[in-house]
């Protein structure tokens, strides 16, 4: 059944549901374990999950999720949800941790899908619709902290805002790969981090993509009148 009148916003928010009762489900699911394992994060805390991280399992069950709450799956397959093979629907985020995308107003505008297993697939699946500066990871947690402390901290993916997190520093937010500062939109991202702070810290890994990165994008928000420290971590 094809509805007009749904929005991107509401195709996002149905999708995020299924996501995220996935992982309410299957809170000891393979993605979560994986990362777990990882980072050795403490396994109950990780699991009170605030930030309404989802599981999207094999199959294709968001296809199914989509038809019947009435969601046309050619536009899930405009914003990157499903694609067709031979003419059948297949989920795009199959076997992957979903990070939701916020922006400012706390809508999910997008996703970031970390692979659970290592296979020939990209580490990190994102996608997102409309304004895609202000898909940010974290940022409903982070924003009383960033009102607080006066600054936030820019990561380059998203399972780094968890780190900071379980290492007390809560003010951490991340675009959903560091490219993102790299894309023709670059401009509506700086908009969109100085609409929430003019001091930012930028910590990025010391390898030499990340040092190269960390000082374009310091000139870059820098020309914003953002006051910008680099942090390189190992």
């Amino acid at each position: 059944m094809f509805v007009n009148e749904i929005s991107d916003s509401t195709v996002w928010a149905v999708a995020y549901d299924y996501f995220f009762s996935n992982s309410v489900k299957e809170a000891d699911n393979e993605g979560f374990r994986h990362l777990i394992s990882r980072h050795n994060y403490p396994e109950q805390q990780f699991k009170q999950n605030i930030y309404g991280l989802g599981w999207s399992p094999l199959g294709d069950g968001l296809a199914a999720h989509l038809s019947l709450e009435g969601i046309s799956l050619e536009h899930a397959e405009e914003l990157g949800l499903i694609r067709f093979e031979n003419g059948k629907p297949h989920d795009a985020f199959q076997n992957r941790i979903i990070f939701p995308l916020r922006n400012v107003q706390g809508e999910v505008v997008g996703f970031s899908g970390l692979r659970a297993i290592r296979v020939e697939q990209p580490i990190y699946l994102n996608r997102c619709s409309g304004d895609r500066s202000s898909a940010l990871f974290g940022l409903d947690v982070a924003m009383p902290f960033i009102r607080d402390l006066g600054f936030a901290e820019i990561l380059e993916f998203p399972d780094a805002v968890i780190d900071e997190y379980f290492c007390g520093r809560r003010n951490a937010v991340s675009f959903p790969s560091r490219s993102f500062m790299r894309s023709a939109d670059r401009e509506e991202y700086v908009r969109a981090i100085k609409s929430i702070t003019d001091k930012v810290v930028l910590k990025y890994h010391s390898d030499h993509l990340g040092n190269a990165t960390a000082e374009q994008d310091k000139k870059l928000l820098e020309s914003a009148g953002i006051t910008v420290d680099i942090e390189l971590i190992e």
